[in-house]
């Protein structure tokens, strides 16, 4: 089992042993698009870096309130390389919960995936929540002359890297001065009953949790895949993709929106798959439905194998062996 208890720390060995692995994949103009083991490491470092320049130090937030996207998890590591903390917002937050996340952690940076997510954050009387100690707003996508404080996402990331090759910063000089017992990531809840709960996570405490799914689930390291699309603020998410993901070397795919989830997966097949019970229902939905009109044949062999299926999966829960004319 890896032994490095910072996110950071994996992600650098990855880099460094396989630099030209996909880690990343996300879709842009019906592509689907790659990002390295080796881009990973550095935009992540160029964001510490240019946010180190901006005056960010280890007392600080960065709040990030976007769908999920390579941006969203090398912003949420690169405070942390800082010994700073990061806190994700659900996509679908109110703009009550919106305000009292942002004012709670006295964010100093604010994350947003493009404009939408910035026009998400204006009350009613249409001013923007964004408080005064928020000193940037960070965007992925698209314009950012929305905002006096806004910065493109490429334009931090060739600063940080012009600001490293400069001054002869390097990924070993961050790793080297961080702490895995330091607050790290701020999880919090959806605020369905009253305020958002916020816990604070430091790196130890977040992959201690990572490596005992890795163990339970028995998965393998180098050979997997998984799709990202529930909210990476939350903890089952981060798990899988920060967690599991940069530690077993996965390939993240991550798909354009939870509408995109029947179109895009095949596409991507993932290996490792986190899901809600509602999106199952969904898919099985959409099976039945179309085995109502397909040919007697093929909807018997379905019915068939979901038999099977659910012999197997029952003996499986009761910790038996499945019938060997099941297994053929």
């Amino acid at each position: 089992m890896n032994k490095f208890y910072t996110v950071a720390h994996r992600l650098s060995q990855w880099a460094d042993s396989t630099p030209d692995a996909v880690a990343q994949r996300y879709r842009k103009s019906g592509e689907w698009k790659t990002v390295t083991a080796r881009e990973f490491c550095d935009r992540t470092f160029y964001l510490a870096v240019f946010l180190e320049s901006k005056g960010f130090t280890k007392d600080d937030v960065g709040a990030i309130f976007s769908y999920n996207c390579p941006q969203w998890v090398q912003m949420d590591i690169a405070p942390t390389m800082l010994g700073a903390k990061s806190a994700g917002l659900y996509p679908n937050s109110n703009i009550k919960d919106v305000k009292y996340i942002l004012t709670h952690t006295e964010a100093k940076v604010l994350s947003v995936q493009n404009k939408y997510y910035y026009e998400k954050t204006r009350g009613e009387d249409g001013k923007v929540v964004i408080p005064d100690s928020c000193k940037m707003i960070l965007v992925f996508e698209g314009d950012a002359g929305f905002d006096s404080r806004a910065v493109k996402y490429d334009d931090a990331i060739a600063e940080g890297k012009r600001i490293a090759v400069q001054s002869g910063k390097k990924v070993a000089d961050y790793l080297g001065r961080m702490n895995p017992d330091h607050g790290a990531f701020l999880i919090y809840t959806s605020g369905t009953t009253g305020n958002p709960k916020g816990v604070l996570l430091s790196n130890r405490n977040f992959l201690t949790a990572a490596d005992i799914v890795i163990r339970t689930w028995a998965l393998p390291e180098r050979t997997g895949s998984t799709a990202s699309f529930l909210p990476l603020c939350h903890i089952a998410e981060k798990l899988q993709n920060l967690g599991a993901g940069i530690s077993q070397r996965y390939v993240v795919n991550y798909l354009s929106s939870i509408d995109k989830i029947a179109e895009e997966m095949p596409q991507v097949e993932p290996t490792l798959l986190l899901c809600v019970p509602r999106l199952w229902e969904k898919m099985i939905e959409g099976v039945n439905i179309k085995l109502k009109n397909a040919p007697p044949a093929r909807r018997k062999l379905a019915q068939w194998a979901f038999a099977v299926g659910g012999r197997v999966a029952e003996a499986k829960f009761d910790g038996k062996m499945p019938n060997p004319l099941d297994l053929i």
